[in-house]
């Protein structure tokens, strides 16, 4: 009987042992979670005071950039305006001009360089069209 009652001793106190441990590490879990917690409770409040110390400079270095970037853009428009407007301007006159001088009896046909016709031949040899076989130039060759 004392065999029985050491066994079952040592089998209590085996589980005992187990328990202990198994607390241990659940005790051992809970402190690192308690840390973790803690930690991140100090990086928050870290972060928190970094934010509110930085926040301001932020904001106003912000601020600077978006005024500089408004500040480009007027510079550019004005620049470039100029040249914009002069060239619609020429365009209207032009077209003003031609328009009073065709009421008066002016000749209204618009000369064709050269380099406009060759550019057009060009254009109708790259699409395929044989233009000497099509005899576009015989009144050119009857000359």
């Amino acid at each position: 009987m004392n065999e029985d009652n050491n066994e079952e001793l040592n089998g209590q106190s085996q589980s005992f042992t187990v328990q202990n441990n198994q607390s241990n590490i659940t005790q051992q879990a809970s402190k690192q979670v308690a840390n973790r917690v803690l930690s991140s409770k100090e990086s928050k409040k870290a972060l928190r005071s970094l934010l509110k110390t930085l926040g301001p400079i932020l904001i106003k270095v912000g601020m600077v950039l978006i005024a500089l970037i408004v500040i480009i853009g007027i510079i550019m428009f004005v620049v470039s305006m100029p040249g914009m407007a002069m060239e619609k301007l020429k365009e209207l006159l032009k077209k003003a001009g031609d328009s009073i001088a065709a009421f008066f009896g002016a000749d209204t046909t618009e000369m064709i360089e050269d380099e406009e016709i060759y550019e057009t031949l060009d254009y109708l040899r790259n699409m395929g069209y044989e233009l000497k076989d099509m005899r576009i130039f015989d009144r050119i060759y009857d000359r």
